[in-house]
């Protein structure tokens, strides 16, 4: 399902069903792991979609709290409900953004993945979907100093938290 469609029409459903399947209300490895159990995306309208929405929006709450500090207030007014990749549980293999992506990264995942379609391509139309369309809405319609399409691209480049070069597997190794 394309990302703006997903997450217009079913992401905010997917997030309510991880919340009752997943009693703890932080995205860490615990979670993750019990996401790649085999049989849990029935649950989901698009499991992997909802993976990368959580990325999408950890990564921009991440990027405008350290980068863009002065839109930060009318951020989190916008910003989309998402549960937060820093857990004080200590369960392990997160706490940045890029961590979600490292921990599905694996090549044990690979064929999982590729079913749930969690592969590099998709993660490229998320992408643009949440640092084009959503930031420059959000850029147009708030009271925001700083934050442009443009200047979050910039900062994800140069902010290691943030910026990544995905080993997620390829569609084309098992096109859908």
């Amino acid at each position: 399902m394309e990302a703006s469609r997903y997450f217009s029409e079913c992401y905010m459903e997917d997030l309510a069903v991880l919340s009752r399947t997943v009693p703890d209300s932080y995205l860490c490895g615990w979670t993750l792991s019990c996401l790649l159990e085999p049989g849990v995306e029935k649950s989901f309208h698009d499991l992997g979609g909802m993976v990368m929405c959580l990325y999408e929006a950890n990564l921009l709450y991440q990027l405008i709290y350290t980068h863009f500090r002065c839109d930060y207030l009318e951020w989190l007014a916008a910003s989309p409900t998402f549960i937060d990749c820093r857990c004080p549980s200590c369960h392990g293999g997160v706490f940045y953004p890029v961590g979600i992506l490292n921990f599905f990264a694996n090549k044990q995942n690979e064929e999982r993945l590729r079913a749930l379609d969690f592969t590099t391509e998709r993660l490229a139309e998320f992408d643009d979907f949440f640092q084009n369309d959503y930031i420059g809405r959000f850029a147009a319609e708030r009271d925001v100093l700083m934050v442009t399409p443009e200047r979050v691209r910039e900062a994800i480049a140069g902010d290691p938290h943030c910026a990544w070069n995905p080993p997620l597997p390829s569609r084309s190794a098992g096109e859908r």
